[in-house]
């Protein structure tokens, strides 16, 4: 079977065009076979085509009503039934059987004109809709469900409006064989009322699955809890950006798994969730193939696209996001008795170092000989050679600080004027959260950072006396907040335009590989051992347990060493 080139799923065998798709790998084990193939039945490339898109669709919805069909197999089954939902499925199967006889009458009685019989004539169907009333009345008097109904219980239990799973043999499933006897009686009255000419309308039921809704349960929907837990989360530290991306995750999660009462989920859930994780693309809520898809159907859809899933580190953050929900409910909800999330993770590369290259010489070079530091047109053409100096912007100077502090962008776009202080003769960054439109990483992101004289030779406290006289609140004015309370969002953007401009740019070079320069250069001149507190990391082993940290004569002593041999900087 050869692929015809340029389209996905489709083959072609000798003249006649077939589709072909891979089962996905979170059903394969139990779908029975590795793939869908058949044939379209055309040999005509274009009809093909047409066709490949219809097939397509409907392999699609097979693997998510499959995929459905196992978590509802997987789930506990209930040995109770509240009368809401009893309630609901009355409407669900009422409504079916109209829309049955509506079809019915849709397609015409038999009035003796066609050659042969597809449709009772008028008369007949009245008698038979009378005759099955009245067997019907009879049995529910005796209370006898009868076989009929008990098969049409499981049928309708699986039906997506409904989606309960119950013991067959139970006495709950004779209830609601009992429920559907009520509902096909109501239905003969109406359908005896459409008979004589009377207009009986069909009722619109909500297409909400009972799985879905709070179901014999006084614990709170998932969506409830999570609505308090970033409200409380946002009181306290999170940025709306920090905010939004949690929200996003757990409604894909409610979107994958239903939004139930807390004490309705189990291990199954987190673990359906990591392996939608693992097949999900990056941004794929923003990709054209998959718009107006949930993310379970985007997920299938992009695997038959052949679409590359988001990388293992972006799925882990993910994960944890609705990870960490999980484990602040199993604290605050007496309901939640396990955390359902505990013993799961997204496996990643353990070096870290992998995530992110640092800068070669020739990269520093090239960024610290260009317009930006020798000058430029002005400052917002900034990459054109001109006399127009930089120096009193956040171009000039947030480079340059990362370079010779190792401090995150973050931290240094949110300095204070009054974070540049004096100790002993010592100018340090004072980094801090003493702000509202402040944050940092982690608690031992707080600390004390030395001024290397590099910067201080380059006019860097000048520039801050300036900014004080000037009235000036924050070391860089020019860097605005963005919408989700970051300062580091529009200079992120700035900064891999100007690497990409300088040629510099790669997948793995970015403004965080200052840091890995940083550190590299603390390990070549010795100042190791105080690395971690200039960075703001936590210290490693006993000292990092007990003691009370470096001095800040210490920390200076350390990071006055830190140089870059061939490094050539520009008089600015």
């Amino acid at each position: 079977m050869e692929k015809v080139t340029g389209y996905t799923n489709l083959y072609r065998r000798g003249a006649t065009y077939y589709f072909r798709a891979r089962v996905p790998l979170d059903i394969v084990d139990s779908y029975g076979k590795e793939e869908e193939k058949f044939s379209l039945k055309t040999k005509d490339k274009g009809e093909a085509v047409t066709r490949l898109r219809k097939a397509a669709r409907e392999v699609d919805l097979k693997f998510i009503s499959y995929r459905k069909e196992l978590g509802r197999c997987s789930r506990p089954e209930q040995d109770n039934i509240s009368t809401s939902q009893l309630q609901q499925i009355y409407d669900v199967y009422y409504q079916h059987l109209l829309d049955e006889d509506e079809e019915t009458r849709l397609s015409g009685f038999y009035r003796g004109t066609q050659k042969e019989k597809p449709a009772p004539t008028f008369d007949e169907y009245v008698s038979y809709i009378a005759a099955l009333s009245s067997v019907t009345r009879t049995d529910y008097a005796q209370g006898d469900a009868e076989v009929f109904f008990l098969g049409e219980a499981e049928e309708v239990l699986s039906w997506d409006n409904v989606d309960l799973k119950l013991a067959p043999d139970s006495m709950v499933m004779r209830r609601v064989a009992r429920k559907l006897q009520e509902a096909t009686l109501h239905a003969y009255e109406s359908i005896q009322e459409r008979n004589k000419g009377s207009v009986v309308d069909t009722p619109v039921v909500p297409q909400k699955s009972l799985s879905d809704s709070p179901v014999e349960s006084d614990a709170a929907l998932l969506s409830e809890v999570m609505e308090k837990w970033i409200t409380e989360k946002s009181r306290l530290k999170w940025t709306e950006k920090t905010a939004q991306d949690n929200r996003r995750w757990v409604l894909a999660f409610i979107s994958l798994c239903g939004d139930r009462p807390l004490d309705r989920y189990s291990k199954s859930d987190a673990v359906a969730f990591k392996e939608l994780l693992l097949q999900l693309p990056p941004n794929s809520s923003k990709k054209a193939v998959l718009k107006g898809l949930d993310v379970a159907q985007a997920a299938v859809r992009a695997q038959d696209l052949g679409m590359e899933p988001m990388s293992a580190k972006n799925a882990r953050k993910a994960f944890q996001y609705v990870g960490s929900l999980w484990r602040w409910s199993f604290a605050h909800y007496d309901e939640v008795e396990k955390n359902i999330f505990e013993g799961l993770t997204v496996e990643v590369n353990s070096d870290k170092r992998k995530e992110r290259d640092k800068f070669t010489i020739d990269d520093l070079n090239t960024i610290f000989q260009s317009p930006v530091y020798t000058g430029c047109v002005s400052a917002a053409k900034w990459n054109l050679a001109g006399s127009y100096s930089m120096k009193g912007t956040a171009k000039f100077w947030v480079p340059l600080i990362a370079l010779y502090s190792g401090a995150r962008l973050g931290e240094v776009l949110q300095l204070y004027v009054s974070d540049i202080c004096e100790e002993d003769g010592i100018f340090y960054f004072d980094i801090n959260e003493d702000g509202e439109d402040k944050r940092l990483k982690t608690r031992t992101s707080e600390r004390k950072v030395p001024i290397h004289q590099i910067l201080v030779g380059y006019g860097f406290l000048d520039y801050v006396v300036a900014l004080n006289r000037q009235g000036e609140k924050r070391v860089f004015p020019d860097v605005s907040l963005s919408v989700s309370g970051s300062y580091s969002d529009f200079f992120s953007r700035y900064f891999s335009r100007f690497l990409t401009g300088l040629e510099v740019k790669t997948s793995k070079k970015s403004f965080h590989s200052f840091r890995h320069n940083f550190k590299d250069a603390c390990r070549e001149c010795g100042a190791e051992n105080v690395m971690d507190a200039l960075q703001g990391h936590s210290e490693q082993g006993m000292s990092g347990r007990y003691g009370s940290g470096y001095s800040l004569k210490k920390l200076n002593e350390g990071l006055q060493k830190v140089g870059y041999s061939g490094l050539e900087l520009s008089n600015g």
